[in-house]
């Protein structure tokens, strides 16, 4: 699930809290960085995230043409928040048994913390 929306830089510690608060790991790119919707799929031969190869099989996050992040792992730091961002896309990882709900709570914790601090 994502969320994208103009809130400038995220604050370090917001994806930190939601996970503490929620227990749903929630991902945060540069959507500007980004080409076309976002993937979990599996990582095929040869796939790196940036210059780190990605084992065959591995669940990924990707776009159109690249892998940007590893649930739990690496992501690509040229699609990584920066100062000067501008629109910024949230991906909460929804595991069995996690309810909606603790999805959507992960996502607008990070906006408000985000917002708070602007």
């Amino acid at each position: 699930r994502g969320h994208a929306g103009s809130t400038g830089a995220l604050p370090d510690d917001a994806q930190l809290v939601a996970v503490a608060e929620t227990g749903v790991p929630v991902l945060a790119f540069d959507a500007d960085e980004i080409d076309g919707e976002l993937w979990l799929r599996r990582a095929a031969q040869g796939e790196r995230v940036a210059t780190r190869p990605v084992e065959p099989g591995r669940p990924v996050l990707a776009d159109r043409t690249r892998v940007l992040a590893v649930p739990f792992g690496p992501s690509d730091p040229s699609a990584a928040i920066k100062e000067k961002t501008e629109h910024i896309t949230l991906v909460a990882l929804q595991v069995k048994g996690v309810p909606d709900l603790g999805v959507e709570e992960a996502l607008w914790t990070v906006v408000e913390i985000a917002q708070s601090r602007r």
